[in-house]
C-alpha cells in the first residue's frame, strides 16, 4: 500500500520533476537522502518516462485529434503496427465499446489528418473510424500533479 509521505514525494514530482532536492525537502519537511533514496525507488518501480510537455503549435504543428477506430479483427495487429510506428501518434489505446483503438494524432494541418485516417481505413481495414479535432487544453497531466491533492483525498495509511 501506498503511504501519503510517497504520494506527497510524486506530486512534488509531477509538480515540477526539475526542482532541487534541497528545496522539495525543505517545502515538505522530508530529509533529503530519504528524498533520493524514494525517487531512486519510484524510478525503478511507479515512474515509467522522464518527458517534457511541448506547445506544438508554436512548433508548427497545429492540429490535434484524437480519433477512434474500429478496425476488421483480422486486421488489428496491423493497424495496431502502422499507428504505434507512425512518426504522428503522439498517444495510443486499445480500447472498448465497440471500438479497438483511439489514438491522439498532431500534424501541421487538418488535410494532413484527414489523409492518415484515409490511409487507415484503405489500408487496415478500418471500417469505422471518428475523429475529434482538439481545440484547447483545458486540464492536461494534472492527477496527483499538485500536494494539494492528497488533502482531498481519503488517507491511505
Amino acid at each position: 500500500m501506498i503511504k501519503n509521505l510517497d504520494l506527497m514525494v510524486l506530486a512534488k514530482l509531477r509538480e515540477n520533476s526539475r526542482q532541487r532536492l534541497t528545496l522539495m525537502s525543505k517545502n515538505t519537511s522530508i530529509p533529503i537522502t530519504t528524498l533520493y533514496m524514494k525517487i531512486k525507488y519510484f524510478e525503478d518501480s511507479l515512474i515509467k518516462k522522464h518527458t517534457s510537455l511541448l506547445d506544438f503549435g508554436k512548433l508548427g504543428y497545429n492540429t490535434r485529434a484524437m480519433i477512434i477506430f474500429r478496425v476488421k479483427k483480422d486486421m488489428k495487429s496491423k493497424l495496431s503496427e502502422f499507428l504505434g510506428h507512425h512518426r504522428n501518434v503522439n498517444n495510443m489505446y486499445k480500447i472498448n465499446n465497440g471500438f479497438d483503438f483511439m489514438t491522439e494524432v498532431i500534424f501541421k494541418e487538418v488535410r494532413d489528418v484527414e489523409s492518415f485516417v484515409e490511409t487507415a481505413e484503405t489500408d487496415f481495414g478500418v471500417s469505422k473510424s471518428i475523429v475529434h479535432y482538439v481545440v484547447d487544453d483545458v486540464r492536461r497531466e494534472d492527477f496527483l500533479s499538485n500536494s494539494d491533492y492528497l488533502k482531498i483525498t481519503a488517507p491511505l495509511s
